[in-house]
């Protein structure tokens, strides 16, 4: 059972500054697609990424959320005041790419190794790799902590 705890209130406040440096990166802004704004968008990301089993269970929640009802969740996260949206961070790659709204060329995928978001661009040899990032969902909630 999932209980309110200040560590998971320091968590969320965490999230929204990093959704905050999200929205604001070049990458996002300007669709600048370069080295320099790649590494930004994916080091911010992955400040995101859950650290202690506290951090796990808001994941976890909000995860179970989102696999129940991804269009519910995704109408609320569309920026219309309830301050959710960066509770994004916590779904999967193609959603968090779709959600910044990312150049048709950067690939964000999920590490399932090192356990953290990577980004290139898109080439014909990254092509199918791309695809995959959309895993089901009873594997992300094994699998992909924020993704």
């Amino acid at each position: 059972m999932f209980t309110l705890t200040m560590s998971s209130t320091e968590y969320r406040k965490a999230l929204g500054r990093v959704y905050g440096l999200l929205t604001k990166a070049h990458l996002v802004r300007r669709g600048v697609v370069d080295e320099g704004t790649l590494q930004y968008f994916v080091n911010t990301l992955n400040k995101a990424l859950p650290t202690n089993a506290t951090e796990e269970e808001v994941a976890a929640v909000v995860k179970e959320l989102y696999f129940a009802n991804r269009h519910t969740l995704n109408k609320l996260n569309m920026g219309n005041g309830y301050g959710i949206e960066k509770y994004v961070l916590l779904t999967n790659a193609q959603t968090i790419r779709h959600h910044f709204n990312l150049p048709n060329s950067v690939v964000l995928k999920w590490d399932r190794t090192d356990r953290q978001y990577t980004v290139g661009v898109h080439s014909e040899n990254t092509a199918a790799d791309a695809s995959s990032n959309w895993e089901k969902p009873e594997e992300a909630m094994e699998t992909d902590v924020a993704a």
